[in-house]
């Protein structure tokens, strides 16, 4: 199963309103993340949403983060306002390279504001392997300075708002191949006194092909026919078992449900259920 596939992004900052710029080149399916910081703490999406439909995947202080498919339209804009000074990443990923009935895989983890000059983005602990971490980051603006803040140590950067007076932010991300918590990363910044926030989710790979079995399964003399796969959806076409009514078997490790168990389906000659053991 491929990991999620980068298309682009696109950042945006400035006062208690701004436009989420519209990242580049976007195709129809694709997921879409935004992220938001907050100086003031609280951040909201207008209710004229670009034409899209929103779904909140964390709503830390400081920092928030929502998701959309999108639907092939950008319809009018995209505004998020706040108390304060707000800024903007919209990430987009590549249709057909993520799970699009549950994009997220697991829960997303939001790390509490910090003044720090080093801070943990925090770890996420997938299901499925080749999850694409995303990293969003933002933090306050120094006084009479400019925001510079670094992205998450082994993470590729995909965009920033960069030096801006008011507050910034960035988006980040990483391959994590197998599924498990996945490894410690910080993002750092060089002065004590400045306050950053971060929200780290993994974006779920495609489902793999349904594996498609067509005709008669079993032997003449009434053998056990067995598919056993993993990570496979099975669509049996046909008659499953021996001439004689033996039962066929189907048996896959979907590990994009639940992990390392195992699913038995016992299937009549028809192909119907009879029975799911785990």
């Amino acid at each position: 199963m491929p990991a999620p596939v980068f298309r682009s992004a696109a950042a945006n900052a400035g006062g208690t309103s701004i436009v989420v710029a519209q990242p580049a080149g976007l195709v129809t399916g694709d997921l879409l993340i935004v992220g938001v910081y907050a100086t003031g703490g609280s951040a909201a999406i207008s209710a004229s949403n670009a034409g899209q439909t929103w779904t909140a995947v964390a709503t830390a202080t400081k920092a928030r983060v929502w998701r959309a498919i999108y639907n092939g339209t950008w319809t009018g804009t995209l505004t998020v306002t706040g108390t304060t000074a707000v800024s903007s990443i919209c990430s987009a990923y590549a249709t057909g390279t993520f799970n699009a009935a549950s994009p997220i895989d697991g829960a997303a983890t939001e790390v509490t504001p910090v003044a720090s000059p080093s801070m943990s983005i925090g770890t996420v602990t997938t299901v499925r392997g080749n999850c694409r971490l995303v990293s969003f980051v933002g933090g306050d603006k120094i006084p009479g300075g400019l925001v510079v803040i670094n992205y998450p140590t082994g993470f590729s950067g995909r965009s920033g708002t960069g030096n801006f007076p008011e507050s910034c932010a960035l988006s980040a991300d990483l391959l994590q191949p197998a599924p498990g918590a996945s490894a410690a990363s910080n993002v750092t910044q060089p002065l004590s006194a400045v306050t950053i926030a971060a929200v780290l989710l993994a974006v779920r790979p495609s489902l793999p092909p349904a594996v498609v079995i067509a005709g008669p399964m079993g032997g003449l003399d009434g053998n056990v026919a067995m598919i056993i796969g993993i990570d496979h959806l099975f669509a049996v076409a046909g008659p499953m078992g021996g001439l004689d009514g033996s039962i066929g078997f189907a048996v896959a490790r979907q590990s994009f449900t639940k992990p390392r168990r195992e699913y038995i389906w016992i299937r009549n000659y028809q192909g119907v259920v009879l029975d799911v053991l785990s």
